[in-house]
């Protein structure tokens, strides 16, 4: 009877097998759904357009969930219905119209997916006349044997472009029907029923911004060039998605509020959506020309007073807000915090058009780039020079310091990110050879000399660090300009001075290569320290973390005291961790 019941099972999930499976094809028409299964399991997207000679329509995850593949279906331990192992899978869905003439106006069609979670949204794009629309929807599932709709897609909003112009954003998201008409109702009867309705749309919008971002990213993970790039776009969908709550409340209150600006055309705006009541900021930055009627001994070139003033200190930034109140007896000027500079510049297009590196390579007017303004109307918001704010040396979180920032690329992008290794090694001499002794030669630093002699007697008023790459840099610093740097700071990646991703595959040899470096050099014992971090979540995580085990292990050379790792719970491979990892070692590194 053992035997039978063995046999018996054995024969049920071969059977099983046979009918819990739904294929579903990355390539389908109105004719061919591209369908195999249960049809009582057929799910996806169905959509009815108005619009005529609509021959393709394209769906994206912008989450890179599987929409399209083969999939087993089982019950789970308490009996449902679920999806089990997944095979060839693919995020994209292209679906043809048969006819040339495109698909009929009002009627209905459906797209075949696999169950996913679209929450986080999904791309469809639709394509006529040699053009092509992006609709982006959210907050929505597809679960087995149905099928979801774009309800909220608005034709006459769709706008058309060429299929390979590429997905420019050089303003803010236009304020779309639905939400302009719940702004108005609430506007008109402000009740908490018609408030909260404002505000749940409002979420909505933000997801569908945050979801063209991410559909951006996934785009520049299949083309980009260089992973750079992919690491920005990835910083900037982190910030927004971890935020998300406090972008969100900032922009209900920057709408809802109803203050009026009491004299438009002075140089101060409302700060619509501040705490602070009656809360202004400026037009624009503070120009070379207003801080010297502070300051009259400021000096600036010639035909450059309207460019911002720049390289003053946090205490002469408030001696010049204390002088502006004891002008105007009815306000006080202050510095802005930061989230009343968020509030001010709001939400900063992908494309927009200011003084960013890859545009100029020096100063501009405050007024070049007037046609792009931040959420209050102001201009200069974003570019051109680091906006001044009370942070951590202002606050006393850290001793006065100078940050340099640089780059290891010649103007040749690599194709693949760890062909930028030669420049990772360069880079630590070149510093050394010429960055250093231009910038502490200008700027009043512990150098008495900037010569060789000179850097290295200031070593320990030094440190390298950076983030990805640039940590490959870092630990090739520690290697060949131990003698010039005490602190060193590598986030998230592990040494390739042993061969490209030598500090993972070989942490024991990597780490006796760096102690062999040490007990060869003149320093006194313990005379560095190595400040390494990374994020648990991080693809990184492993190989820098393999690397510091191994080299904790040479206790003779490597202690606490020299050598320590830092690790952020959950934290990806993103720039938006990179702020939490500075502050941290900063403020221990140069304690004020």
């Amino acid at each position: 009877m053992a035997v039978a019941i063995v046999t018996a099972t054995a024969v049920f999930a071969q059977d099983s097998d046979k009918e819990d499976k739904i294929v579903v094809s990355t390539h389908q028409t109105d004719k061919a759904d591209g369908y195999e299964g249960n049809s009582a399991n057929r799910c996806g997207i169905k959509f009815n357009f108005r619009l005529t000679d609509v021959i393709k329509v394209e769906l994206e995850s912008v989450d890179g969930l599987p929409l399209a593949g083969a999939a087993t279906i089982c019950k789970d331990v308490q009996g449902k219905t679920a999806i089990g192992d997944m095979a060839h899978t693919s995020t994209i869905i292209t679906y043809n119209a048969s006819n040339k003439s495109g698909f009929i106006p009002g009627k209905d069609y459906y797209i075949s997916t696999l169950p996913c979670n679209l929450y986080g949204g999904y791309r469809l794009s639709i394509y006529r006349d040699g053009l092509v629309a992006h609709y982006f929807g959210v907050h929505q599932k597809v679960d087995l044997g149905e099928f979801i709709s774009p309800d909220d897609l608005v034709e006459s909003e769709l706008e058309f472009d060429k299929p390979d112009a590429p997905l420019v954003e050089e303003g803010r998201p236009k304020m779309d029907s639905k939400t302009h008409n719940l702004f108005v109702q609430y506007r008109k009867n402000p009740t908490e029923a018609n408030r909260q309705a404002f505000l749940d749309q409002m979420c909505v919008r933000y997801d569908k911004v945050v979801a063209r971002k991410k559909n951006k990213l996934r785009e520049l993970e299949r083309e980009a060039r260089t992973y750079s790039i992919v690491e920005h776009m990835q910083g900037i969908v982190g910030e927004m998605v971890q935020n998300r709550d406090t972008r969100i409340q900032q922009q209900f209150l920057r709408f809802i509020d109803p203050r009026r600006d009491e004299n438009p055309k002075d140089a101060w705006m409302v700060l619509r959506g501040a705490s602070a009541p009656n809360a202004y900021i400026g037009y624009a930055p503070v120009t070379n020309a207003e801080y010297a009627a502070f300051n009259p001994r400021f000096a600036y070139d010639a035909g450059k007073e309207n460019y911002p003033v720049v390289n003053i200190t946090i205490a002469e930034a408030k001696a010049y807000c204390d002088w502006l109140t004891k002008q105007d007896r009815k306000h006080i000027y202050r510095l802005p915090s930061e989230e009343e500079w968020i509030l001010g510049a709001g939400h900063m297009p992908k494309d927009v058009a200011m003084n960013a590196n890859h545009i100029e390579s020096r100063l501009t007017a405050v007024d070049a780039y007037k046609q792009s303004t931040g959420a209050c109307g102001g201009i200069d918001f974003w570019g051109n020079c680091w906006e001044l704010l009370d942070h951590m040396i202002g606050n006393g979180d850290m001793a006065p310091t100078i940050v340099v920032s640089t780059s290891y690329v010649y103007g040749n992008p690599v194709d693949y990110y760890p062909d930028a290794d030669p420049y990772c090694k360069a880079l630590p001499q070149e510093l050394v050879n010429d960055l250093i002794p231009i910038v502490e030669s200008r700027y009043h630093t512990y150098t008495e000399s900037t010569d060789i002699v000179g850097i290295k007697a200031s070593r320990e008023h030094r440190v390298i660090g950076g983030f990805s790459m640039e940590a490959v840099t870092t630990w090739y610093a520690l290697e060949h300009t131990l003698d010039c740097f005490k602190y060193f700071m590598p986030i998230s990646s592990d040494s390739r001075s042993l061969g490209r991703f030598a500090g993972m595959d070989y942490p024991t040899e990597t780490a006796k290569h760096f102690a062999n470096i040490v007990r060869s050099s003149t320093l006194p014992e313990n005379d560095f320290y190595i400040w390494a971090c990374s994020g648990t979540d991080d693809v990184a995580y492993d190989r820098i973390w393999a690397q510091v085990q191994a080299m904790a292990q040479l206790s003779d050379v490597f202690s606490v005291g020299n050598l320590t790792f830092h690790e952020q719970e959950g934290a990806r491979h993103e720039f938006r961790s990179l702020a939490e990892y500075l502050y941290n070692a900063l403020t221990f590194l140069f304690p004020n």
